[in-house]
């Protein structure tokens, strides 16, 4: 018999003008809740973020802020709880600059384990 537990995790990217993925779902994932965003400005000048969920299912993302703003040496943060992350489903961020932006996204995965 397998009980499901709850791991909570935290992944770590620097973001740059190209769109990177902080967390993708894998095959066996389902019902990753999402928790948390933060940023921070790591460049000392003003810097923007946006963030997306890219819904494997039908191959679209979806913005759930667009270029917002970050101050120099400031920080921004995304409350995503109440979201989850299906098979192959995709944060993904993007700075408005190279290496300017420093982001944290915790999330809570199921975990089998057997008794």
């Amino acid at each position: 018999m397998s009980v499901f537990q709850v791991r909570t995790r935290t992944f770590g990217a620097h973001v740059g003008a190209s769109t990177v993925a902080i967390h993708k779902a894998d095959q066996k994932s389902y019902g990753v809740q999402l928790v948390s965003l933060f940023a921070a400005d790591v460049s000392g000048s003003a810097s923007t973020l946006t963030v997306e969920f890219f819904d494997a299912s039908e191959a679209t993302a979806y913005r759930l802020a667009f270029e917002a703003p970050i101050p120099a040496n400031g920080a921004y943060a995304l409350d995503l709880s109440g979201m989850a992350l299906d098979r192959n489903d995709e944060i993904r961020l993007t700075a408005g600059a190279a290496n300017s932006v420093d982001a944290l996204l915790t999330v809570k995965e199921p975990e089998a384990r057997s008794r």
